[in-house]
């Protein structure tokens, strides 16, 4: 109806190629959005998380970069700077960063999940547990994401845990499981056949 629309390419490429690890049709999607809307800072942050699924590290954190160049203060810039550092290796930066946003908002699970699963990469068990300490306490008031803290129990290796989380967000029909296919954060479980099962059930491609 409207092929100038930069919404509907960048929720065509964010929400639908994307998860279904149609990479390459989704890197396309979202740079046309980000074409016809050069200053949209969603679009912009989506972009380098496309990247990331795709594998494309180096250009995930560039993008990530010039987007909290933007504005340091948007949290999907935030979040998406925090998880390139961890997808290029780069923990000491990415717990850094999240920490110190950490500091003046406890309570920002994106950035405890970026911190969390740097600590997991890092083999810092005991401050991984914390932070998933942290998210038990936030659940006492609020509603938590269990994803994020299967993300940091596939980082530390603990399948079981991790795979309970995922039946939680499952149940609670969490938001960011749609993300489950191409999010490298999960890779420690995609050997098991749990992993599929669960693929299954969201009709996603195995």
């Amino acid at each position: 109806l409207d092929p100038n629309n930069s919404a509907a390419h960048f929720r065509y490429g964010q929400f639908y190629l994307a998860p279904l690890g149609r990479y390459d049709e989704a890197v396309t999607e979202l740079r046309r959005a980000l074409e016809l809307e050069p200053l949209s800072l969603i679009t912009s942050a989506n972009l380098g998380e496309t990247y990331m699924y795709a594998g494309q590290n180096e250009r995930a954190l560039e993008q990530a970069r010039k987007t909290f160049d933007l504005e340091p203060n948007f949290p999907a810039a935030r979040h998406w700077l925090g998880l390139a550092y961890i997808t290029n290796g780069m923990y000491a930066e990415a717990i850094a960063f999240s920490e110190k946003v950490l500091q003046a908002e406890p309570t920002n699970q994106q950035m405890l999940r970026v911190a969390g699963c740097a600590y997991a990469k890092q083999g810092r068990r005991q401050e991984a547990e914390e932070v998933i300490k942290r998210f038990r306490d936030i659940a006492r008031t609020q509603y938590v994401m269990s994803y994020f803290v299967a993300n940091i129990y596939a980082s530390l290796g603990d399948k079981e845990k991790a795979f309970a989380e995922l039946e939680k967000a499952y149940e609670q029909r969490d938001f960011s499981l749609y993300r489950i296919k191409v999010d490298p954060l999960m890779d420690g479980l995609r050997d098991d056949p749990r992993f599929k099962e669960m693929l299954k059930r969201m009709n996603l491609p195995l």
